[in-house]
């Protein structure tokens, strides 16, 4: 701070359009005022940004590594995943080319197949083979693990596994 006495008149910016410019006689010509800006410019952004360079480059820093973090988060205690998979049903019946080269199945037949096999994959014995099976690749899942023992992972597996019948496939949902 000095101590020197302020010498020169403060400077306020006049109000556009409030006070209109008086011509003297014998000043001379009125100088061309240009019309005032509105909004920022390139270059006043572009001076704001490199202002506040290092609060842009702290930011996207913090929220990076709080982004990992959430997500790590929600992956360990919130994780959901939903596998869909379709099978095709084909009937194979009496198939004959030479006298019968288009085969055709009835579509009542074809739906109490599709709902037969969808029981058979829903059955509790197919559950508890493949969770019992020591050599399945489900034992080999984090998923298996979260439960203490095989009677609540086939619980948990029976309340979320689906099997629907739909025009000629089975789609499984777990």
């Amino acid at each position: 701070m000095t101590t020197l006495p302020q010498t020169t008149p403060i400077r306020m910016p006049r109000p556009n359009g409030s006070s209109p410019v008086v011509a003297v006689p014998g000043a001379g010509p009125l100088p061309v005022m240009a019309p005032p800006q509105h909004g920022l410019t390139p270059a006043d952004a572009w001076r704001v940004i490199r202002g506040h360079m290092w609060l842009i480059v702290a930011f996207v820093c913090v929220s990076a590594v709080a982004g990992f973090f959430i997500n790590q988060h929600l992956e360990r205690y919130y994780s959901r995943y939903t596998a869909t998979g379709h099978i095709q049903f084909q009937a194979v019946g009496n198939y004959d080319p030479i006298h019968n080269p288009n085969p055709s199945v009835d579509n009542g037949t074809l739906a109490l197949e599709l709902a037969t096999q969808a029981q058979m994959l829903k059955h509790d014995s197919l559950l508890t083979k493949v969770l019992t099976n020591p050599n399945s690749e489900i034992r080999k899942t984090a998923w298996i693990t979260q439960f203490p023992n095989i009677q609540a992972a086939k619980a948990e597996l029976a309340a979320q596994f689906a099997v629907s019948p739909t025009a000629g496939m089975l789609i499984l949902r777990a």
